[in-house]
């Protein structure tokens, strides 16, 4: 049976950031930018940055545990997966898919996270995540295709050539 579902997707405004470090870290200064030490100087950095190798998974703790305190529980077998009576959560680095019977207990969801210190945006519904596009049909059923992802390999290994020879 088809749930059918409302769905949305989400995107964590400067993810990595919101996520605070156990313990501090330090940095070289980047280039371009002054401190009062010169060039011998450093950062004391609080929390995540993008290119720190430490950066994904703070982040995934931090909204882990964030998720879990809200009353959603983890699935067993697919750990991005949360959910909780009428909802659930998707979570692929800084991008997100919730789903739930209406719009109302979405909307709700998102102000609960929003009220729990997450900055983020809402882009529209599921029907494309992360490069794949899914169709809804008359039925309840849905098709997944990844005809972006697929259109960039096929001009990334030159075949582009054979495009119209293919339906995409």
């Amino acid at each position: 049976m088809m749930m059918k579902w409302v769905t949305i997707s989400v995107d964590w405004n400067n993810a990595f950031v919101q996520a605070l470090l156990k313990k501090p870290m330090y940095m070289h200064t980047p280039r371009g930018f002054k401190n009062k030490y010169g060039l011998n100087g450093c950062l004391k950095v609080f929390k995540s940055l993008y290119g720190s190798k430490f950066a994904p998974r703070n982040w995934y703790l931090h909204i882990r545990k964030a998720l879990l305190s809200m009353g959603l529980r983890e699935c067993p077998f697919h750990k991005c997966l949360f959910f909780r009576k009428n909802l659930l959560i998707v979570l692929y680095v800084d991008d997100a898919g919730i789903a739930a019977p209406n719009k109302k207990i979405i909307m709700d969801f998102v102000k609960e996270l929003r009220d729990n210190g997450f900055d983020l945006d809402i882009e529209g519904d599921f029907n494309s995540y992360l490069g794949i596009g899914i169709e809804n049909h008359p039925d309840g059923s849905r098709h997944m295709t990844q005809k972006g992802l697929i259109k960039k390999i096929i001009e990334t290994t030159g075949l582009g050539g054979y495009l119209s020879l293919i339906h995409i």
